[in-house]
């Protein structure tokens, strides 16, 4: 069970990355209703969903409100990208087989040693923790990082 818990732990740190370059007209249509960060050249950044993309700059909706960037400070923008359902599968299955022998011991245990019932609630507890624990490791694995840098 430590090994598919660290495997699944490794694999969600793992995120592909991916780098392009683009020009300013072509964000317009591809990035409307993203949820993006965008980087200036000394580093500062800002997040939101992009409400527009315009000449001038970017308008961003984010936790501080609306937030405009002007064009000339735009130089990256990174956004996280959902690939395929695939290591949130296996980690579905991971976690629920790890939970299914979780119940089976209790089960064995409370049969032959105790009659406490709390034994399986905290077996079906565990269970379900962890097929929770191993999708979402999986659905981290499955996000690609992509970076854009901006042309002119």
């Amino acid at each position: 069970m430590r090994q598919i818990a660290a495997l699944l732990i490794a694999a969600s740190l793992v995120a592909a990355s991916q780098e392009r370059t683009v020009s300013w007209d072509s964000l317009a249509a591809g990035y409307a209703g993203k949820t993006i960060t965008v980087r200036d050249g000394a580093g500062k950044q800002w997040k939101g969903r992009v409400e527009s993309v315009t000449g001038s700059g970017i308008v961003l909706i984010g936790r501080k409100g609306t937030q405009s960037v002007a064009r000339a400070s735009v130089k990256e923008i990174e956004y996280l990208r959902q690939k395929s359902p695939k290591w949130q599968l296996i980690g579905l299955a991971a976690g629920a087989g790890a939970g299914t022998a979780a119940i089976a011991f209790a089960e064995v245990y409370q049969r032959n040693e105790t009659s406490n019932p709390k034994l399986r609630g905290g077996a079906i507890g565990l269970a379900i923790g962890a097929a929770s624990l191993g999708f979402f490791a999986g659905r981290a694995a499955d996000r690609e990082r992509i970076v854009v840098r901006v042309g002119p």
